[in-house]
Formats: C-alpha cells, structure tokens, sequence
C-alpha cells in the first residue's frame, strides 16, 4: 500500500506503490470489476489439493464466455499454484503426463495457472487478458528514451529514473475470486 514519503527519508520499499491485491480490491469495492457483476463466488481455497483444482476450474467457468479464450493466465500465490498442480494429479491422475499439462486448466487451455511471487500469503486469484495489464519497466529498459543533451548554456538537463504504473487499463475487464482482497 502507498505511503507518501518523507523527504530525507528512505521509505520501506513495501510502500513505494499500491499492489495488485489494493488495486483489484479497489476496482472491485467501486463495483467496476467482472463487467460491473463483482468478485466470483468461489470461497476460501480448499486445504484439499482435488478440491482446490475443482475451485480454479469453477473460477475459470465463471469468466464471461466472450473473454475465456482472450485470457492466458489465472494469477495466485505460489502456494495455491503447487496447490493446484498437485490437485490436478490426484484428480486427473496424471502421473505420467508431462508437467507443462499441469498448468493448464483442463476445460480451457488457453488459460494456464501462474504463480506469482508478489502474491505470498494472499488468498486472491484474478485474471484478466493480456491487453488489460499494465507491466511495470525497469528504468534501464527506458534509458534510451530520454536522452541528456546540452543545447545551450542555460538549458536545463532533465534526468528520469521512473518505473511504469502498474494497474489495468480496463477495470472491468479484471476477473477475480471473492477471497484475498484488502
């Protein structure tokens, strides 16, 4: 969550920018979420690894048809990842199949499971298409892109040293569990 710095102050990195979880939530609290219908209704992520497959493939239904082939990911927590892969052998029996089959929800295999880092401890799970997300850029990508130049001796040089936002650009469009938000 965002905290206005103080200036002569390093600021906890934690607080530098509002999260994916604070912004969906945000979305979602404004009624702008899902096509205006909210967060689907899946519940608190089973312990049990079948029944937690069953929940993301129940998620993945939920999605408007006319966005379930635009969508290549549903975004969670590293542990509901490993959750899901591990729920998805036991309830296909899947053994033998290769591990890349694991990712993908079995009636949509378009859409794959993505386990996310920054999502550590959170019982969110979202999706949107790929179009809609805005990723952030690290400075040094955007190096080229302003360039220091001395026209004159009174002309002042700007430096930039930003990162992209990191948001959706059609809220809407986000589709996402009732569980996890702020």
């Amino acid at each position: 969550v965002f905290a206005t710095p103080t200036p002569g102050t390093a600021g906890d990195a934690g607080t530098s920018m509002d999260g994916l979880e604070k912004i969906i939530s945000a979305y979602n609290t404004a009624g702008r979420t899902n096509v205006g219908n909210g967060a689907i209704s899946i519940g608190t992520p089973a312990t049990d690894a079948a029944d937690w497959c069953t929940q993301v493939e129940e998620f993945a239904a939920a999605i408007p048809s006319q966005f379930r082939k635009k969508i290549d990911y549903i975004f969670m927590s590293l542990d509901l990842e490993l959750r899901y892969k591990q729920g998805k052998r036991e309830k296909y029996n899947m053994q033998y199949q290769l591990s890349n089959d694991l990712y993908n929800i079995e009636d949509y295999p378009n859409m794959k499971v993505k386990g996310l880092e920054s999502h550590a401890g959170s019982e969110l799970i979202w999706a949107t298409i790929p179009g809609n997300r805005i990723r952030p850029i690290k400075k040094a990508s955007l190096a080229q892109t302003m360039l220091v130049q001395q026209f004159a001796p009174r002309v002042m040089s700007a430096y930039s040293d930003w990162w992209e936002v990191l948001n959706f650009e059609v809220p809407e469009f986000i589709f996402h569990g009732d569980e996890g938000l702020v």
